[in-house]
């Protein structure tokens, strides 16, 4: 049986959970300066929904590194957010951006987007960055709304913006991981490995590359995307709100298409071969081997939440067709938007 203090402890912001992935698997280098006279960033966006607490990063704290805040909201607005000069809230969002037009994208309408419909988090970060481009701003971040970053990791993304196309953090303490990871590090007793991702990302939007497709990890195929020009760069160490880590099933079973993704894609950029590729022997060996990391952590188990979710895993992963990795990282691979 698990103990339930190591449960306990998986949800302190205080302890560390998580360790860099100094691996640079995804082409990633770390890069920090510091620059008072850079540029304010044009915008930040921050995705949310009604339930959410107030933001993790204050907004005082963002308003001195940013022209204007958006906050974007599935439905009505949270309770904290307020409307001022510079903050925008964007209610209903669906209003504003063409979701049906959306889904029509290559890639979009793959198996697990009918499983969470809620989960829109792709959409409101492709909202972000269609609206800069079409507005003509220069630079802009996204930015979970639990996520905290200081103000002295605002002015280094920002400033970070002077010379790099992206910017990005590591989200250690708790992080910011699949349920999958998250079991992994809390039966075995290990560190997650974490790589930067769109949780708080930063860029200069005229040379953003491709799009944030309708999947999970869709922020790590944004950001192979952008490699083609330039390399993102991590800038620092971000904090995200602990939570809890056993989700519900639906949401267990739609984080798997986009978890074989990042693995497949991981497995094949530390043999040095386009992350994007593979035939289906390739993808069909990804998903064996993930049942079998299922079914490992499965046999180490008896907390019934965490078993439960590992049989959603399971169930989801051997649903998928092999043929379909092979059609998403190839549509992946010609985005060039």
């Amino acid at each position: 049986m698990l103990p339930s203090e190591v449960e306990l402890r998986s949800y302190s912001p205080a302890d560390e959970f998580a360790v860099a992935d100094q691996n640079r698997v995804f082409g990633f280098q770390d890069f920090r300066q510091i620059d008072p006279t850079s540029p304010l960033i044009d915008a930040i966006y921050i995705p949310t929904q009604q339930h959410r607490p107030e933001l993790a990063t204050p907004m005082a704290t963002l308003l001195k590194h940013a022209k204007s805040v958006h906050i974007l909201c599935s439905g009505v607005a949270p309770t904290w957010a307020r409307y001022d000069s510079n903050v925008v809230v964007w209610e209903n969002l669906s209003t504003y951006f063409d979701t049906d037009a959306f889904i029509r994208l290559p890639g979009n309408a793959n198996s697990s987007s009918s499983i969470l419909p809620e989960f829109d988090i792709p959409e409101k970060r492709q909202f972000a960055l269609e609206r800069s481009r079409n507005l003509g701003l220069h630079n802009i971040g996204l930015l979970d709304d639990d996520i905290t970053l200081s103000d002295e990791d605002l002015l280094a993304a920002r400033s970070s913006l002077s010379d790099h196309a992206a910017a990005t953090f590591y989200v250690l303490g708790h992080p910011d991981v699949s349920t999958l990871d998250h079991i992994e590090r809390i039966v075995m007793r290990t560190k997650s490995r974490v790589s930067p991702g769109g949780s708080s990302l930063f860029l200069r939007v005229e040379q953003a590359t491709g799009r944030f497709p309708k999947i999970y990890n869709e922020d790590w195929i944004f950001l192979l995307q952008q490699q083609r020009s330039e390399n993102p760069i991590a800038v620092g160490i971000a904090r995200q709100r602990p939570r809890m880590p056993y989700r519900a099933d639906g949401a267990t079973r739609f984080e798997q298409l986009g978890d074989l993704l990042a693995e497949g894609m991981k497995a094949r950029a530390e043999q040095d071969f386009d992350p994007m590729g593979g035939d289906i022997d390739f993808w069909n060996s990804i998903r064996r081997k993930q049942v079998r990391r299922v079914e490992g952590l499965l046999a180490l188990s008896e907390d019934q939440r965490i078993t439960r979710a590992l049989d959603a895993a399971r169930e989801e992963i051997n649903s998928i067709n092999p043929r379909e990795l092979v059609g998403l990282v190839n549509t992946y691979s010609k985005e060039t938007v």
